[in-house]
């Protein structure tokens, strides 16, 4: 089974079996601190700015999540303010165990469906980016036309797209 944005299915159409896909939903950009830290309020475009401002440093990753943040912040005129106090990591996991063990005002952002996964181990979510400026990535799946068990394969994918697994996507940050 392949999940991964709809492009990348596209590519890899030749691989599929043609009648097993499911959309499966879209994933946004959110923003945590540490559990206690002051939260920034993340309802606007013009509030995340005073947040970025108000934090002593800020958290992200090298990958696309980390690449968009640091273009919305370009975008928002915060960059050159901004980079001074950021600390990048090679992926979201390095970035949510940063602002576990951080200290201070620190805002982290990643993949809401990441941050999510650290609920209840030290980290807050604040909130999605507000509308504005949020980014999303969709993602689909469909079975792989050789998988081993093509049934079970195939009946995964129809569960991806099923109102029950809708209800655990939404729940852990997938909308």
């Amino acid at each position: 089974m392949l999940l991964a944005p709809p492009a990348v299915l596209d590519e890899a159409a030749a691989k599929l079996a043609p009648d097993a896909h499911a959309e499966v939903g879209k994933v946004g950009v959110g923003v945590a601190v540490r559990d206690g830290a002051p939260k920034p309020d993340v309802s606007s475009a013009e509030a995340l700015k005073a947040g970025v401002r108000g934090a002593e440093s800020l958290i992200f990753n090298q990958a696309s999540t980390g690449v968009y943040v640091e273009g919305l912040l370009q975008k928002l005129g915060l960059w050159d303010e901004a980079k001074g106090k950021t600390t990048r990591y090679p992926d979201g996991a390095a970035v949510m165990e940063h602002l576990i063990r951080g200290k201070g005002a620190e805002v982290g952002f990643g993949a809401i469906t990441e941050i999510m996964l650290y609920r209840g181990k030290g980290l807050t979510f604040v909130g999605p980016l507000p509308a504005e400026v949020q980014n999303h990535t969709r993602y689909a799946a469909a079975a792989l036309a050789g998988a081993p068990n093509p049934e079970g394969a195939r009946a995964f994918v129809r569960f991806l797209g099923s109102p029950e697994a809708k209800a655990l996507l939404v729940a852990n940050g997938v909308e």
